[in-house]
């Protein structure tokens, strides 16, 4: 099938496969953008508030840390996996993966580090965390002056270019790839 074209189900119109035409390219250059997002929606607070005249910001690593100072250390360790350290592991494994293959290099691992790619997909929650962060947000604003940090907005294009890097890719193309490369 040549570039760009997909095939249907010639029953119900389906799409079968899709060719995705610079799959891999497109998914390398949304990975590299999300990379530079993700450190930046870690360094800036997604929200500031001020109650009682008692100001105060919020960022990612923060509510994982209130949690487990609370003595909600479980939960505090499950946001920090589902917020911080699952993004980052999907982030290096797409640019671990992506950047040998775009390179026209090949590695043994780089089938497994695919599966386990796949494998963390599920645990990344970052649209939950900014869902939280949006019901904070207007659950505080009846209680307090509260404001959008510019790390809500590095959140937001964090989680679009995440969505698009793994919806960009042709997975089937990639493991084609990575099959032939490991086969030689």
């Amino acid at each position: 099938m040549q570039q760009g074209m997909n095939a249907k189900c010639s029953r119900c119109g389906c799409i079968l496969v899709d060719n995705k035409s610079c799959s891999i390219d497109h998914s390398l250059a949304y990975a590299l953008a999300a990379a530079v997002f993700f450190v930046l929606a870690n360094i800036y607070p997604l929200l500031s508030f001020n109650i009682e005249g008692r100001e105060g910001t919020c960022r990612i690593i923060g509510g994982a840390m209130q949690l487990v100072e609370r003595g909600y250390w479980p939960l505090g360790i499950l946001v920090l996996l589902t917020g911080i350290i699952a993004p980052l592991l999907i982030i290096a494994g797409l640019l671990y993966v992506l950047i040998p293959v775009c390179m026209r290099r090949s590695h043994p691992s780089l089938p497994l580090a695919f599966r386990i790619l796949n494998g963390l997909r599920p645990w990344s929650m970052l649209d939950v965390y900014l869902l939280g962060a949006v019901v904070a947000f207007i659950k505080l604003d009846d209680l307090s002056e509260t404001g959008m940090r510019v790390g809500f907005l590095f959140l937001c294009a964090l989680i679009l270019c995440v969505t698009l890097a793994i919806n960009a890719l042709d997975t089937h193309k990639l493991w084609t790839h990575l099959e032939g490369e490991s086969a030689q």
